[in-house]
């Protein structure tokens, strides 16, 4: 007869463990039901530009099917697993949830298919999926529903310019070059075309988050504050 004092060690040994490299991220303590406006993504990409852009879903497709091949052939090598890359929902303000393992299907039919307005319990950073729905509005016409964070620069020196000791530089190369003021974005490193130049002038150098939307590589601005 087991003794009680052995109850809880033998609860912890056979409770059934989240993580692990399976294809999903499991959640443990999803704390707030809610419903959110985003757009379905990949956890590598999460809320990058190049992730927000239409055309990625095939890519986002890709990259979780070879992450998930790749992890069967290094399980039947015996190698050590690299981490899942997996659905999730990229929401306003940049940020990403990871959906939960078992939602991992329902995510991929909406992959590349637009906004969606997604309801689950969501913890810090990941959620259980209840429903998942077409959003009817263009949420890429909010001006305010992504933020990215970066440097502008110009197009003369683009990335290369990245960096608050390139101000003058930039400046110099858009009145006296024809260069255009282009925003460097910190995740990616890629540059993106800004519409507003005489809101982003006094900013060569800066290192702001941007507000806005994206179509292929042409940023067009909501809004720009530095960056915290």
């Amino acid at each position: 007869m087991l003794k009680l004092s052995t109850l809880p060690l033998l609860f912890f040994l056979f409770w059934p463990q989240s993580g692990g490299n399976s294809r999903g991220t499991q959640v443990g303590k999803p704390s707030e039901e809610k419903t959110i406006k985003g757009i379905v993504t990949d956890s590598q990409c999460k809320c990058s530009p190049k992730a927000l852009e239409p055309k990625h879903g095939i890519c986002a497709v890709n990259c979780v099917k070879k992450s998930h091949d790749e992890n069967e052939q290094r399980r039947k090598e015996g190698k050590e697993l690299k981490e899942d890359v997996v659905y999730g929902v990229c929401e306003m303000e940049a940020k990403f949830y990871t959906i939960d393992a078992k939602d991992q299907a329902l995510a991929e039919t909406f992959v590349g298919k637009g906004p969606v307005l997604l309801t689950g319990s969501f913890g810090d950073d990941k959620v259980v999926v209840s429903s998942i729905t077409p959003y009817q509005s263009d949420v890429r016409r909010e001006g305010s529903f992504y933020a990215w964070t970066g440097y502008i620069s110009d197009s003369a020196c683009g990335a290369k310019g990245a960096n608050e000791r390139h101000a003058e530089c930039a400046t110099k190369c858009v009145k006296e070059k024809g260069a255009k003021y282009v925003f460097v974005n910190d995740a990616d490193h890629k540059v993106y075309m800004i519409d507003a130049q005489d809101k982003v002038a006094a900013h060569a150098g800066h290192h702001v988050t941007m507000k806005g939307s994206v179509d292929g590589d042409n940023l067009k601005l909501a809004s720009l504050e530095i960056a915290k």
